[in-house]
């Protein structure tokens, strides 16, 4: 079998020992003989389809990270990953995967395992062709993927992720709620059935038998559990005096994982110490996340190390979030030792009941478990206004037109979706016909909603178009009857923690060039101020990134007003901005900048703010980070920031070498389910990691000390693709300009600024099924309209994918003066220029790998006034030709001369890029989209030059 050199020092290198040793291994678990040197073509390899699901997952990573040369530019990960999708769905014959089991039973070399996987990988993923003609472009099924974490490989996976979730959960976590036991483990009709089968327990006439081990480890709790189990839960019947004589219902089954990767469908491979199943379910069924009820951690470790296993939970519960985006709530616990804790996560953070006491009282875990076998699913989380097989899943809207229930029928898998706990959970399915798309959110309670805001622009072209929409729940209903305060909250941040707007590099672990920011003497986080000397950088955190230059934002902007409204204090230092340049002067007043945009003005009363002690910090989560981990009863010295301080922020940031974040499919190494997708972004809202009050929101229910959400269903149209490696420059710049124009009338006609411009946001359409439109804007999420009372304040928040965010914008956040700056059209348009920069060097590279994305991390990594700094620089005149011009990758140099127009219409030519929004917003539009349409017409006639084209503007 001829094979390259290369590879065979490949394989000499990075053995696949370990990878056929645990394929080895899990087979043997499942009793399945591997003595046979080969197996025949009508063996059921069903005994053992979880060791090839791991064998998949492992040989993943494999070639995440060391991929052979001769496997160069062919995509194995992705490929690899949709392969695993389709066993898991069933959608495959396992008898296809006969030839690579007989290749490792047979100890054949490693180059010879690998070709038979890659022989797999081409037979049933074939690497799909690039089509270059935009009317011919294909729609691919791509699954994009918004999370928080990372992904480094199996070793590092679950630490990375604590570290991640530290971050995610700040200020969501609230511990010993009030009413939390009655709530979910009494006020139900099975509690008496439960309360029975404890007192037989108790009153057991042999007492030593089923006593609780009087040494609580994993493996002889574990043993009782399955002991009490069937002792008395499954064969339990009511008495004959009883009033209730209703058979027990039991829902579910107790079981626990010896090994990791025997749960299919996650992100890595986890070993579970128990979790239950429905009944349902056929027996021997391999585990699945997608069938997880209730997750437990057992642990002898002391109550002190209670950070560490909550993370870990947490982590197991991200897995059951990913793989059942559509659970409203999940149900687990922790036990140490004999100390037992129940906890709920939803999509507003986690809270638990106290601790209970098992030792004495072991018929208390007992209750427990039996009430987690008997709860509906109702009571597990689950959303009964959805159905789900393995072949739909239905849903029922309320119609834009007719207002009536419509029921709507959509693929069985959704192809984006949100790792994140604590988010909007955005989950977005397509239509069996593949006409139009449904996306499921939780919106926060008191914002318009994006259903509202289509509605609106019902007539806008270029926009995507409402079908129908509906809110479900809103989380303080799922809470209803608990009781929550500020000092329930728990911090799991480690003391030494504090705040910075440093985000380290995920390759080389080193800060950003800038330093870490410097804010002022005064202002004090817990006991402790904040200075120079005593900087700790955090760890490699996107997650941290977004949350910390939210604060820094904040912080600034505080600061700078309480300095202001304080005459002694008028020396006029900015704090974070010491040696820094002046911050250009920026219009303030919306009603110059939406002047001539037709029938409105915008409010001239911009939001005043009141003064604030430079004593006082922002919101509880950062006030209260450097308590310790385990202690939750420490006060702080800290006050909340009033709810107009607080800054929204969506940001976009990197694993590794990225590609851009709308053609980059998942974020992580075990999320790309399709071609197409090489190296991986995360767009984090921070929406997720925010824990005070609403920044973008009046809230209603401000009376909570959480974030409340609504449950939205919105069912639009058009479906398109994502500007990805197959896209040609054509492409690029018809979508693009289309896009423009439906923002343009977006905002002159029905007065809503979109403020989330991004590659996300942009798909690419085909004009024949798209009433001639080769581009829609997307996702109304962060929009606002302007004829809102709450307008002027909400447009001086810090909004958008951070990569793309305005100068302007960035400027007013990094260096706070006066008022700040009201986000308008012009910044919009300005992060447009920086999808087209961004597209034009991240794409088109041979291997898929641009050797110039250095340029654009520095965009949205690292302290916000170093983000300013670096996009400025490279936008200027002395450097836009060499810093962006010379980075285009070769397919992309025909944009060039566009990119330059651009330049020139958004900012002045021989100067410093100005940050001032133009007055007349119709001149400016159209000067920009001359530029795109000139550059258009030049393309069409460069390859097909014997036809006429006619434009507008001849």
């Amino acid at each position: 079998m001829p094979q390259s050199v290369e590879d065979s020092a490949h394989f000499a290198a990075n053995p696949l020992q370990g990878i056929i040793f645990s394929f080895k291994a899990t087979c043997a678990f499942f009793n399945f003989d591997i003595s046979r040197r080969r197996l025949d073509e009508n063996t059921d390899l069903q005994p053992i389809s979880t060791a090839i699901s791991t064998l998949l997952m492992t040989l993943n990573y494999y070639a995440q990270k060391k991929l052979p040369p001769s496997a160069d530019n062919t995509n194995m990960p992705a490929r690899i990953s949709s392969l695993e999708e389709r066993l898991a769905s069933e959608n495959t014959s396992s008898r296809h995967f006969i030839p690579l089991v007989n290749s490792i039973l047979d100890e054949e070399t490693d180059i010879e395992i690998w070709k038979e996987l890659t022989d797999l990988v081409n037979s049933l993923e074939p690497i799909s062709l690039n089509v270059m003609d935009v009317r011919l472009a294909p729609y691919t099924n791509s699954q994009h993927i918004r999370c928080t974490a990372p992904f480094e490989g199996p070793d590092q996976f679950m630490e990375s992720l604590k570290d991640e979730l530290r971050t995610e959960l700040a200020g969501t976590i609230f511990e010993n709620v009030d009413g939390f036991y009655k709530k979910y483990f009494e006020e139900t009709t099975w509690a008496n059935k439960c309360e029975d089968i404890a007192k037989r327990y108790v009153n057991r006439r042999d007492k030593v038998s089923f006593q609780f081990p009087a040494e609580p480890t994993e493996t002889n709790v574990w043993e009782w559990i399955k002991a009490v189990q069937a002792k008395f839960i499954e064969p339990y019947k009511p008495n004959k005096t009883s009033k209730d004589q209703e058979p027990i219902p039991l829902r579910a089954q107790v079981f626990q994982t010896k090994g990791p990767g025997q749960i299919n469908g996650g992100l890595a491979p986890r070993q579970i110490d128990i979790f239950l199943k429905s009944l349902q379910l056929p027996a021997r069924t391999p585990h699945d996340w997608r069938d997880v009820l209730v997750i437990g951690e057992l642990t002898t470790s002391p109550v002190g190390k209670w950070t560490d296993k909550f993370l870990q939970l947490s982590v197991y519960m991200r897995e059951l979030f990913a793989a059942q985006p559509l659970r409203r709530f999940a149900h687990g616990f922790l036990m140490f030792g004999t100390q037992l804790q129940l906890w709920i996560y939803d999509r507003s953070g986690p809270y638990s009941s106290d601790f209970i006491e098992i030792r004495e009282n072991p018929e208390k875990l007992l209750y427990v478990i039996a009430a987690y076998m008997m709860m509906s699913n109702d009571e597990l989380g689950f959303d009964s206004s959805v159905y789900q097989d393995k072949k739909k899943t239905i849903i029922t809207v309320i119609d834009a037109d007719t207002l009536k229930e419509k029921k709507l029928y959509l693929q069985p898998q959704p192809f984006i979706k949100q790792n994140a706990i604590v988010s909007r959970g955005t989950t977005v399915f397509l239509s069996l016909d593949r006409t139009f798309v449904v996306k499921i959110s939780w919106r926060a309670v008191g914002r318009k909603s994006e259903a509202e805001l289509l509605l609106k622009a019902r007539n806008v072209r270029g926009l995507a178009t409402l079908i129908g929409s509906v809110d479900t729940c809103k989380i303080s209903q799922l809470r209803s009857g608990l009781s929550f305060t500020e000092g329930m909250k728990k911090d799991i941040h480690p003391p030494e923690s504090k705040m910075t707007t440093a985000c380290n590099s995920a390759q080389s672990g080193s800060l950003n060039s800038g330093g870490n920011v410097e804010l002022n003497e005064g202002v004090k986080r817990g006991s402790e101020s904040i200075d120079s000397a005593d900087k700790v950088i955090l760890r490699k955190s996107k997650r941290a990134c977004v949350v910390n230059i939210s604060r820094q934002a904040q912080l600034n902007a505080a600061i700078a007003r309480a300095r202001k409204s304080v005459k002694s204090g008028a020396s006029g230092s900015k704090t974070g901005a010491k040696n820094k340049p002046k911050k250009p002067k920026a219009s303030a007043d919306p009603a110059v900048e939406v002047a001539a945009s037709g029938s409105f003005n915008a409010p001239d009363n911009l939001a005043t703010d009141s003064s604030l002690d430079v004593g006082q910090g922002s919101n509880s989560s950062l006030g209260k980070r450097n308590r310790d981990a385990d202690d939750n009863d420490a006060n702080t010295d800290v006050e909340m920031l009033p709810e107009r301080d607080m800054k929204k922020l969506c940001i976009s940031s990197n694993t590794g070498e990225s590609n851009l974040e709308a053609s980059a499919e998942p974020v992580t190494t075990q999320e790309i389910n399709v071609p197409g997708a090489s190296d991986k972004i995360a767009v984090v809202d921070a929406e997720m990691s925010s824990p005070g009050p609403d920044p973008d929101v009046n809230n209603n229910d401000s009376s909570t000390v959480y974030r409340n959400r609504w449950k939205t269903v919105i069912a639009s149209k058009p479906f398109g693709r994502a500007i990805d490696e197959n896209t040609t420059p054509l492409e690029l710049i018809c979508g693009i300009r289309d896009a423009i124009k439906g923002h343009m009338s977006l905002f002159m006609d029905s007065k809503i600024l979109h403020r989330d411009i991004s590659t996300n946001n942009i798909l690419l359409t085909d004009p024949k099924l798209n009433d001639g439109c080769c581009g829609v804007l997307i996702d109304l999420d962060l929009a606002i309209s302007m004829e809102d009372e709450t307008c002027s304040a909400d447009a001086k928040l810090l909004t958008g994918t951070m990569e793309f965010i305005a100068l302007g914008i960035l400027n007013a956040h990094a260096f706070p003066e006066g008022d700040g700056v009201f986000h308008s059209y012009r910044h919009d348009l300005e992060s447009f220029f920086y999808v087209l920069i961004s597209v034009c060097i991240r794409l088109g590279w041979p291997l898929n790998k641009s050797p110039f994305v250095g340029t654009l991390r520095k965009w949205y990594k690292g302290e916000i006034d170093d983000t300013y700094s670096a996009k400025q620089s490279a936008v200027s005149p002395a450097d836009f030709k060499k810093k962006i011009l010379n980075a285009f990758s070769p397919k992309f140099h025909c944009i060039k001369g566009l990119a330059l127009k651009l330049r020139n219409n958004l900012f002045q030519r021989h100067i410093d890029p100005c940050q001032d929004t133009y007055p007349f917003p119709e001149e400016l539009y159209n000067l920009i989209l001359k530029s795109f349409d000139e550059e258009i017409l030049k393309m069409k006639r460069e390859s097909h030059p014997s036809v006429v084209i006619f434009t507008h503007y001849q």
